[in-house]
Protein backbone atom coordinates (compact mmCIF):
# COMPACT_ATOMS: atom_id res chain seq x y z
CA UNK A 1 0.00 0.00 0.00
CA UNK A 2 2.30 2.05 1.03
CA UNK A 3 4.22 1.49 -2.97
CA UNK A 4 1.52 2.33 -4.22
CA UNK A 5 0.73 5.79 -2.38
CA UNK A 6 4.43 6.84 -3.65
CA UNK A 7 3.05 5.95 -7.28
CA UNK A 8 0.39 8.24 -7.06
CA UNK A 9 2.02 10.74 -5.73
CA UNK A 10 4.94 11.09 -8.29
CA UNK A 11 2.05 10.64 -11.08
CA UNK A 12 0.62 13.51 -9.55
CA UNK A 13 3.46 15.53 -9.50
CA UNK A 14 4.03 14.78 -13.10
CA UNK A 15 0.83 15.47 -14.04
CA UNK A 16 1.24 18.48 -12.10
CA UNK A 17 4.19 19.85 -13.92
CA UNK A 18 3.40 19.16 -17.55
CA UNK A 19 -0.03 21.22 -17.15
CA UNK A 20 2.49 23.96 -15.43
CA UNK A 21 4.59 23.93 -19.35
CA UNK A 22 1.59 23.60 -21.29
CA UNK A 23 0.27 26.56 -19.28
CA UNK A 24 3.92 28.74 -19.59
CA UNK A 25 3.96 27.54 -23.34
CA UNK A 26 0.55 28.95 -23.80
CA UNK A 27 1.13 32.49 -22.30
CA UNK A 28 4.12 32.88 -24.35
CA UNK A 29 1.82 32.03 -28.16
CA UNK A 30 -0.57 34.52 -26.27
CA UNK A 31 2.41 37.02 -26.04
CA UNK A 32 3.91 36.77 -28.85
CA UNK A 33 -0.11 37.27 -30.81
CA UNK A 34 -0.42 40.54 -28.65
CA UNK A 35 3.25 41.83 -29.67
CA UNK A 36 3.89 41.24 -33.26
CA UNK A 37 5.76 37.82 -33.04
CA UNK A 38 6.09 35.77 -36.46
CA UNK A 39 2.80 35.03 -36.68
CA UNK A 40 1.33 36.90 -39.68
CA UNK A 41 -1.13 39.71 -39.77
CA UNK A 42 -4.58 39.75 -40.49
CA UNK A 43 -4.51 41.66 -44.26
CA UNK A 44 -5.83 44.97 -44.24
CA UNK A 45 -9.64 45.56 -45.26
CA UNK A 46 -8.84 47.77 -48.42
CA UNK A 47 -11.16 51.02 -48.81
CA UNK A 48 -14.23 51.38 -50.79
CA UNK A 49 -13.52 51.30 -54.18
CA UNK A 50 -15.91 54.12 -55.84
CA UNK A 51 -17.07 57.08 -53.78
CA UNK A 52 -21.02 57.44 -54.18
CA UNK A 53 -20.43 61.20 -54.11
CA UNK A 54 -18.89 63.86 -55.83
CA UNK A 55 -18.50 67.41 -57.97
CA UNK A 56 -17.21 68.27 -60.78
CA UNK A 57 -15.48 71.94 -62.14
CA UNK A 58 -15.25 72.45 -65.71
CA UNK A 59 -14.66 75.37 -68.85
CA UNK A 60 -17.39 75.30 -71.33
CA UNK A 61 -17.74 77.36 -75.02
CA UNK A 62 -21.31 78.34 -75.32
CA UNK A 63 -22.60 78.93 -78.98
CA UNK A 64 -25.52 80.77 -79.58
CA UNK A 65 -26.63 79.91 -83.07
CA UNK A 66 -27.13 83.56 -84.47
CA UNK A 67 -25.39 85.30 -87.73
CA UNK A 68 -23.62 87.77 -85.07
CA UNK A 69 -23.19 86.01 -82.25
CA UNK A 70 -19.85 85.15 -80.74
CA UNK A 71 -19.74 82.39 -78.48
CA UNK A 72 -19.10 82.92 -74.88
CA UNK A 73 -17.17 80.96 -72.15
CA UNK A 74 -18.76 79.54 -69.16
CA UNK A 75 -17.65 77.91 -65.81
CA UNK A 76 -19.79 74.32 -65.16
CA UNK A 77 -20.58 73.26 -61.78
CA UNK A 78 -21.74 69.68 -61.09
CA UNK A 79 -22.78 71.04 -57.52
CA UNK A 80 -23.79 67.93 -55.99
CA UNK A 81 -23.27 64.30 -58.25
CA UNK A 82 -24.46 61.15 -56.15
CA UNK A 83 -24.24 57.65 -57.97
CA UNK A 84 -26.88 54.84 -57.21
CA UNK A 85 -24.32 52.36 -54.50
CA UNK A 86 -25.52 49.19 -56.28
CA UNK A 87 -25.15 50.85 -59.60
CA UNK A 88 -22.41 53.17 -59.81
CA UNK A 89 -22.40 54.20 -63.26
CA UNK A 90 -26.30 55.51 -62.66
CA UNK A 91 -26.35 58.44 -61.21
CA UNK A 92 -28.01 62.02 -60.53
CA UNK A 93 -26.51 65.48 -61.26
CA UNK A 94 -27.43 68.88 -59.55
CA UNK A 95 -25.44 71.58 -61.73
CA UNK A 96 -24.87 75.25 -62.86
CA UNK A 97 -23.31 76.98 -65.27
CA UNK A 98 -22.56 80.67 -65.47
CA UNK A 99 -20.77 82.96 -68.36
CA UNK A 100 -17.15 84.48 -67.44
CA UNK A 101 -15.82 85.58 -71.05
CA UNK A 102 -19.26 86.95 -72.58
CA UNK A 103 -19.64 86.78 -76.48
CA UNK A 104 -19.69 90.08 -78.19
CA UNK A 105 -22.84 90.70 -80.53
CA UNK A 106 -22.74 92.49 -83.87
CA UNK A 107 -25.49 95.40 -83.60
CA UNK A 108 -25.15 96.02 -87.19
CA UNK A 109 -26.38 92.70 -87.98
CA UNK A 110 -23.49 91.75 -89.93
CA UNK A 111 -22.76 87.78 -90.62
CA UNK A 112 -20.30 86.31 -88.54
CA UNK A 113 -18.93 85.61 -92.42
CA UNK A 114 -19.17 88.63 -93.94
CA UNK A 115 -15.94 90.69 -94.92
CA UNK A 116 -17.35 93.96 -94.82
CA UNK A 117 -20.30 96.02 -93.02
CA UNK A 118 -23.46 95.41 -94.69
CA UNK A 119 -25.79 98.16 -95.07
CA UNK A 120 -29.77 97.22 -95.40
CA UNK A 121 -31.14 98.74 -98.63
CA UNK A 122 -27.93 100.15 -99.80
CA UNK A 123 -25.64 98.00 -102.36
CA UNK A 124 -23.47 95.84 -100.49
CA UNK A 125 -19.40 96.11 -100.41
CA UNK A 126 -17.08 93.18 -101.93
CA UNK A 127 -17.50 90.60 -100.04
CA UNK A 128 -19.74 91.23 -97.65
CA UNK A 129 -22.75 88.26 -96.89
CA UNK A 130 -25.55 89.71 -95.10
CA UNK A 131 -27.17 87.28 -92.35
CA UNK A 132 -30.25 85.39 -93.65
CA UNK A 133 -33.44 87.07 -92.71
CA UNK A 134 -34.18 86.03 -88.82
CA UNK A 135 -31.34 84.67 -88.10
CA UNK A 136 -29.62 87.30 -85.86
CA UNK A 137 -30.06 88.56 -82.15
CA UNK A 138 -30.32 91.61 -80.09
CA UNK A 139 -29.83 92.34 -77.04
CA UNK A 140 -28.61 95.70 -74.96
CA UNK A 141 -25.55 93.62 -73.56
CA UNK A 142 -22.89 90.93 -74.93
CA UNK A 143 -24.17 87.38 -75.36
CA UNK A 144 -23.78 85.32 -71.90
CA UNK A 145 -26.23 82.47 -70.46
CA UNK A 146 -26.66 81.21 -66.98
CA UNK A 147 -28.26 77.64 -67.19
CA UNK A 148 -29.48 75.39 -63.89
CA UNK A 149 -30.23 71.75 -64.21
CA UNK A 150 -31.23 68.91 -63.00
CA UNK A 151 -30.12 65.43 -64.77
CA UNK A 152 -30.41 61.97 -64.44
CA UNK A 153 -26.34 60.40 -66.20
CA UNK A 154 -24.88 57.12 -67.10
CA UNK A 155 -20.99 56.76 -67.55
CA UNK A 156 -19.75 53.14 -68.29
CA UNK A 157 -17.39 51.13 -65.76
CA UNK A 158 -13.75 51.10 -66.78
CA UNK A 159 -11.02 53.03 -66.80
CA UNK A 160 -12.06 55.15 -70.07
CA UNK A 161 -16.02 55.55 -70.56
CA UNK A 162 -18.31 57.23 -72.20
CA UNK A 163 -21.06 59.51 -70.59
CA UNK A 164 -24.82 60.51 -71.26
CA UNK A 165 -27.26 63.07 -69.60
CA UNK A 166 -30.75 63.90 -69.81
CA UNK A 167 -32.44 66.20 -67.60
CA UNK A 168 -34.43 69.19 -67.04
CA UNK A 169 -33.14 73.04 -66.88
CA UNK A 170 -33.59 76.44 -66.33
CA UNK A 171 -31.83 79.21 -68.84
CA UNK A 172 -31.51 82.52 -68.41
CA UNK A 173 -29.85 84.64 -71.35
CA UNK A 174 -29.34 88.05 -72.55
CA UNK A 175 -30.74 87.22 -76.22
CA UNK A 176 -33.87 88.89 -76.58
CA UNK A 177 -34.95 86.05 -78.70
CA UNK A 178 -34.65 83.47 -76.38
CA UNK A 179 -36.39 84.89 -73.09
CA UNK A 180 -39.33 83.02 -73.69
CA UNK A 181 -37.46 79.54 -73.63
CA UNK A 182 -36.46 79.92 -69.94
CA UNK A 183 -37.54 76.10 -68.97
CA UNK A 184 -37.05 72.74 -70.99
CA UNK A 185 -34.81 69.51 -70.87
CA UNK A 186 -31.15 69.75 -72.12
CA UNK A 187 -28.99 66.40 -72.91
CA UNK A 188 -25.45 65.55 -73.08
CA UNK A 189 -22.72 63.31 -74.48
CA UNK A 190 -19.40 62.53 -74.30
CA UNK A 191 -16.27 60.40 -72.96
CA UNK A 192 -13.86 60.76 -70.31
CA UNK A 193 -10.83 58.77 -68.02
CA UNK A 194 -10.88 58.08 -64.50
CA UNK A 195 -7.57 58.14 -62.90
CA UNK A 196 -8.50 56.29 -59.21
CA UNK A 197 -10.68 53.60 -57.67
CA UNK A 198 -12.38 56.29 -56.21
CA UNK A 199 -13.90 57.63 -59.68
CA UNK A 200 -12.12 60.67 -60.00
CA UNK A 201 -12.60 61.11 -63.62
CA UNK A 202 -11.26 64.50 -66.40
CA UNK A 203 -13.97 64.76 -69.40
CA UNK A 204 -14.83 65.93 -72.21
CA UNK A 205 -18.65 66.47 -73.72
CA UNK A 206 -21.38 68.27 -75.74
CA UNK A 207 -24.26 69.61 -74.19
CA UNK A 208 -27.32 70.36 -76.19
CA UNK A 209 -28.87 73.85 -73.68
CA UNK A 210 -31.78 74.79 -75.74
CA UNK A 211 -32.55 74.52 -79.18
CA UNK A 212 -30.28 77.57 -80.15
CA UNK A 213 -27.75 77.22 -77.92
CA UNK A 214 -25.26 74.29 -77.25
CA UNK A 215 -21.88 74.15 -75.81
CA UNK A 216 -18.11 72.03 -75.78
CA UNK A 217 -16.51 71.79 -72.86
CA UNK A 218 -14.25 69.71 -70.46
CA UNK A 219 -14.58 69.32 -66.83
CA UNK A 220 -12.72 67.65 -63.53
CA UNK A 221 -14.07 65.91 -60.80
CA UNK A 222 -13.60 65.05 -57.30
CA UNK A 223 -14.84 62.56 -54.68
CA UNK A 224 -15.33 63.88 -50.84
CA UNK A 225 -17.36 61.11 -49.27
CA UNK A 226 -17.29 57.29 -48.85
CA UNK A 227 -19.98 54.52 -50.61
Amino acid sequence: MRGMAVIFALAALGFTGLAAAQSSQDEQILKQGAGGGTETAPPAVEEDEISSTYSSIGVQKVHAKFDNVKDAINLDIVAYGFRIPTVPWLGVELNIGFTFLPGQIDTNGSGSGSAGTCFPGTMLPPGCIPPSPGNTASSSTDFSATNIGASVVLRSPGTFFVMGKYGYRYLNTSLDELRNDRSGTQYAGGVGYRWNKKGSYVEFGYTKIADKIDALGFSLSYTYGRR
